[in-house]
């Protein structure tokens, strides 16, 4: 992984670019314009705007984060434009600026039939008095008010205020209706914004909240310049954690956790500090994941971009916002949203930089066990409460981690020879990591014997359940635990089912504890055992063929579990984990040795076809690792290596199709291109009155006139023929060859000389076999008006291959192959390589986004330098391919220098350009539209 460097930021200037988040259930969004309403799904704002007038927070296409000070001229864009947005506007499926929901009457349709009571009072203007706009989001505005009666008579509100109008989706009425309701559950904790009441009239919905008078955290750390001392930070994380560990222990996940989401009650040096803005916010159940893509750039994590996550997504927010505390500046940057979700899932943070080296050791780790990219790794807010950076230095009650229950559940399901395993594990954890689990264990309420049963479980969530504990089915889950038959727990038993041995991994020490356990193991558990007997321990399906996949898992010398086997056991496997471990099993010529990477994971040195690879990311070659703590296979992507999401016939076809398509709209440009190209000067005395070609507009209407409109499209049989070979094979061969060239056991970016490589070698490749159908067109095209008497050479194009077979030979269809060759294998590597770079170009500019008019340039961009590129050898090509005076490559090349001149290589350039320009545009945006429809047609078929 690279590493990715903080950057400053900028106050904004333009409160009409205020960020975009939007509800994850909506399928469409809308970039509002200055002067309109923008009509967007539930929005919920927070109750109170910035009082900081600097505040990123106010306006918006900056980040809204504070950065050291800036080494470039242009802030970033915004953090908070939502990002299932941009992924589908990166994959066609949305255009940039379609509004969501039509305006005008259109929206009065839509709405008919929705119920819009939601069964509040509806009494507001008698309990409140209205006072000024505060704030405005993109679906309400909030507002100051005074209570006229009750006990909150005379006190200040802060009073969200929701159009109806708005609601025009049942989704949005919903959202509305679930964010109330949380509220409402919620309320009472000291770090979370009090919730009043909820109104509502025929018009709008009132939220009534507390009124925070502090500001944003965010305004906070602008006016400290940048960052916290460590004991400063201490106290705001200690806060967000607090009530962040309340929420995941109720089963619900805010996924909007940033800066401008916490609130001080009041400007005093130590107000609390509250939690707001639930409008993103969902219910999960312990062993459930969601996949709605919603949050702000910057804090997403990368499971969520995944789309495979629960609560431990907003653990890495935390990370964050605990990065920038203490530094100053994000953990993640660059200048587009794309940019930024490749940081997140592939580069490092910085830690060498200043203040880093100045921190203390347990600051440095709490960021990191926090930003891990493994959310299984990562720590809970409980635990994270328990840090050693953390501990001693508040007074807060550690609350019930919701983890141990499923880390319970699963070690109950377990073999016994993992139970041994896990306890051996148990034998090497710390005094700090036992403070944790003893913690926990009090929590549970365990008996003067000092012996838990699983009943405890059921009753210490009791003791902490709210409604929304109820509406997220926590308690479900509580009680399908605590039915379980099993024994007692004392606290050595415990430690043993409660610990987790991906988060063990996470730590430097990981291998330490693994090689401590194992020899724990071998003195009290570790005993012969039959590889069958070891696949009936792990419920191993009969279709697994065990001695082939289990065999390394046993030493041959005494048939006792080996290291590898102890260090996969403790994690847990299934059928489909084994699966995979026989399929890397295919791929190697077997073991060499075994030993622990720095990051914990199985370190194995494969012997790959005579090349050693170094496997420290074990789960990342697998592609998959199993979280045997709640049971789920989580799917690892590896973005950086070459995948396809569609079958190579799928990618066949909709390359082939797109290809047939952008030649039907382009080939008039081609037959102009190729008249110029092979236009010779004028001899004199010739006595033919041919055509002479001048410009591209002035070739296409001497065809036209001369010979008809129909003659512009000449060639396009075989152009067609072509295209179906030529365009198929090299996109569809594109991604398999990438992949021969980078080996399969490659992690990481793919190397931009092997992207090269593999489009070179596509594009000669395709051309190779697609010649035939390259010749015949070029000759068609090639013919043009005739003398009065003199027969046309062909009269179709079955007609044209089988006289060019009859008349020249089987191998004349393959005339020019050698220039051919070269000129589409380096127009195909220009293409794919100059099409990503003047798209990240383009995007680097402010103002631009990933849409189709980026895709335009990006296209054109291609065309023009791969015509530079391509141009001479085209003109050669298509010179010997038209005219078979030409002895060989040089023959052609020579005599055209020699006659026409260095400038005839570029003859027809601007036609060329014009025509390959708009194929590529032409072809790209048809070929995402294809692949889609094969995607969801082969999505619907398996």
């Amino acid at each position: 992984m690279g590493l990715c460097y903080g950057k400053p930021i900028e106050p904004p200037k333009n409160l009409a670019d205020c960020p975009i988040v939007l509800d994850e259930k909506d399928e469409q969004t809308h970039r509002p314009s200055i002067g309109k309403t923008p009509k967007f799904p539930f929005y919920s704002p927070s109750p109170l705007p910035s009082l900081f007038k600097t505040s990123p927070a106010n306006s918006s296409s900056v980040p809204s984060t504070p950065l050291r000070f800036l080494k470039r001229p242009f802030p970033p864009p915004s953090p908070a434009k939502h990002i299932k947005a941009f992924l589908l506007r990166r994959h066609g499926s949305i255009k940039p600026n379609e509004a969501t929901i039509p305006e005008g009457s259109e929206c009065d349709e839509i709405a008919i039939g929705l119920d819009k009571n939601f069964g509040f009072l509806r009494n507001f203007s008698t309990c409140y008095e209205i006072g000024e706009e505060v704030g405005r989001g993109h679906f309400g505005y909030t507002c100051s008010a005074k209570g006229r009666k009750g006990s909150l008579k005379g006190q200040d509100v802060a009073v969200k205020v929701i159009p109806k109008s708005q609601m025009t989706t049942a989704i949005a009425i919903e959202d509305v209706r679930r964010e109330v309701k949380m509220l409402r559950a919620l309320t009472g904790h000291k770090n979370l914004v009090q919730f009043y009441d909820a109104y509502e009239d025929e018009d709008n919905v009132y939220v009534v909240m507390e009124l925070c008078k502090g500001g944003e955290l965010l305004d906070r750390i602008l006016s400290r310049g940048g960052k916290y001392s460590e004991e400063d930070a201490k106290i705001v994380i200690v806060q967000i954690l607090s009530v962040v560990a309340y929420c995941h222990l109720q089963g619900v996940v805010h996924r909007d956790l940033k800066p401008e989401n916490f609130l001080f009650t009041t400007k005093d040096k130590h107000s609390p500090l509250k939690a707001i803005d639930f409008g993103l916010s969902d219910y999960v159940k312990p062993d459930e994941r969601l996949n709605d893509i919603v949050g702000s750039a910057y804090y997403v994590a990368p499971e969520v971009l995944h789309r495979s996550y629960g609560t431990e997504a907003d653990m890495w927010s935390i990370g964050v916002i605990s990065y920038i505390l203490l530094c100053g500046s994000r953990p993640f940057w660059s200048r587009t949203e794309s940019g930024i979700f490749r940081a997140v899932l592939k580069a490092d943070p910085s830690f060498e930089e200043a203040p880093w080296p100045d921190l203390s050791r347990d600051a440095v780790d709490f960021v990191k066990r926090l930003l891990n990219k493994d959310y299984r790794k990562r720590l809970t807010a409980a635990q994270a409460l328990s840090h050693p950076w953390l501990v001693g230095f508040h007074d807060m009650k550690i609350p019930l981690d919701m983890i141990v229950y499923r880390l319970v559940k699963a070690y109950i399901c377990s073999s016994s020879l993992r139970k041994t395993a896990l306890g051996a594990l148990a034998k090497t954890l710390t005094i700090p990591q036992l403070a944790y689990l003893r913690e926990q264990f009090t929590l549970l309420g365990p008996s003067k014997s000092g012996f838990i049963s699983l009943n405890n479980f059921k009753l210490a969530m009791t003791k902490n359940s709210t409604d929304a504990m109820k509406d997220s089915r926590v308690l479900d889950y509580v009680n399908v635990v605590s039915s379980l038959q099993y024994k007692k727990f004392d606290f050595e038993e415990f430690c043993a089912a409660a610990i987790s041995v991906h988060q063990l991994e996470g730590l430097g020490s990981w291998e330490q504890h693994a090689r401590t356990a194992y020899e724990f193991f071998e003195k009290d558990g570790n005993r012969p055992i039959m590889i069958e007997e070891l696949a009936s321990e792990l419920g191993l399906s009969p279709s697994v063929p065990v001695h082939v996949v289990l065999q390394d898992w046993i030493r041959h010398s005494d048939g006792k579990l080996s290291f590898l086997g102890f260090v996969r056991l403790v994690h847990g496997v299934s059928s489909r984990q084994v699966g995979l471990d026989r399929h890397l099993k295919a791929m190697s010529n077997g073991f060499n040795s075994v030993r622990l990477g720095s990051g914990g994971q199985v370190n194995l040195v494969v012997i790959l076809k005579s090349r050693q690879i170094g496997l420290a990311q074990f789960d990342s070659v697998l592609k998959t690792s199993v979280n045997f703590e709640n049971g789920d296979m989580l799917a690892m992507a590896d973005h950086g290596k070459p995948k396809s999401d569609i079958s190579f016939a799928g990618t066949f076809a909709s390359s082939a199709f797109a290809a047939c398509f952008a030649e039907i709209c382009t080939i008039p440009l081609d037959t102009a291109k190729v008249r110029l190209q092979l236009q010779k000067k004028a001899v004199a005395g010739d006595g033919l009155g041919l055509p002479k070609y001048r410009g591209l507009l002035g070739t296409v209407g001497t065809i036209a006139r001369e010979e008809g409109l129909s003659a512009l499209w000449k060639g396009i049989v075989p152009g067609l023929h072509r295209q179906c070979l030529f365009g198929g094979l090299r996109i569809g061969l594109y991604e398999p060859v990438k992949t021969f060239y980078v080996r399969k056991d490659h992690v990481g970016d793919v190397p931009l000389s092997k992207k090269i490589l593999a489009a070179l070698t596509t594009g000669g490749l395709a051309i190779a076999i697609a010649n035939p159908t390259d010749l015949v067109k070029v000759r068609l095209q090639a013919e043009g008006k005739l003398p009065p008497g003199v027969p046309r050479r062909y009269s179709g194009a079955l007609n044209a291959y089988s006289t060019i077979v009859r008349q020249e030979g089987v191998t004349a269809l393959w005339t020019g192959l050698g220039p051919n060759i070269m000129r589409n294998a380096i127009i195909n590597a220009a293409e794919l390589a100059s099409y990503d770079q003047v798209k990240q170009t383009i995007l680097k500019i402010p103002g631009f986004s990933d849409n189709v008019f980026t895709h335009l340039l990006a296209g054109l961009g291609a065309g023009f330098f791969a015509v530079c590129i391509g141009s001479p050898v085209d003109v050669v090509k298509s010179r010997m391919m038209g005219d078979s005076a030409y002895k060989s490559t040089l023959d052609c090349f020579v005599k055209t220098l020699k006659n026409d001149g260095p400038l005839a290589f570029y003859k027809g350039f601007i036609p060329n350009f014009g025509r390959l320009g708009s194929w590529n545009v032409i072809m790209f945006l048809t070929l995402e539209q294809a692949k889609k429809f094969v995607r969801n047609l082969e999505s619907s078929q398996s």
